[in-house]
C-alpha cells in the first residue's frame, strides 16, 4: 500500500521538538488534517488501484503563478551546480550569482530554483569540503 499526503499535513507540534530548551524559529506550515490518497497493489501484480481519496483541505491550494516556489519544485541541475561551485570559488555572492543565472535563462521564472536554494548548495559544498579536510 502507498500514501500520498499533502505537504501541509500533521501537526506542528511534533514536527520539530526542541532540544535542550532551543528551537530554530521556523514558520509553520502545518495544518493538521489528512488530505491524502491511498493505493493498493492487487494480488502481488505490476497493477496498483486507487483505495481511498480524502480531498479534506483547510488551507486555500497554491496558486499557478505560485507553484515554481514549492520545494518538489525546485532544483539545481548537476551542471548549474558546477557553475555555482565555481563562482563561489572565487568569492562571487550568491546574489549576483542569481542574477547572472537568471539572465542566461531568461528570467527568474525559468530557474527552476530560488536564491535560497543556491545559499544552502554552497553552504553545504563549503561544509563538506571543510569535513573532508579535517
Amino acid at each position: 500500500m502507498k500514501r500520498f499526503l499533502c505537504s501541509k499535513q500533521g501537526s506542528p507540534s511534533l514536527i520539530l521538538p526542541p532540544n535542550n530548551g532551543t528551537r530554530r524559529k521556523n514558520g509553520v506550515s502545518r495544518c493538521g488534517y489528512f488530505a491524502s490518497i491511498k493505493f493498493k497493489r492487487i494480488d502481488r501484480s505490476d497493477n496498483w488501484v486507487t483505495d481511498t481519496v480524502n480531498f479534506d483541505h483547510n488551507h486555500p491550494f497554491t496558486t499557478p503563478s505560485k507553484i515554481r516556489y514549492l520545494p518538489i519544485n525546485r532544483s539545481i541541475s548537476h551542471t548549474s551546480k558546477l557553475l555555482f561551485s565555481s563562482l563561489a570559488e572565487v568569492n562571487v555572492p550568491v546574489s549576483q550569482q542569481a542574477v547572472y543565472f537568471s539572465n542566461q535563462l531568461g528570467g527568474v521564472q525559468n530557474m527552476g530554483c530560488m536564491k535560497m536554494d543556491i545559499n544552502n548548495m554552497v553552504r553545504d559544498v563549503r561544509i563538506l569540503k571543510i569535513m573532508m579536510s579535517i
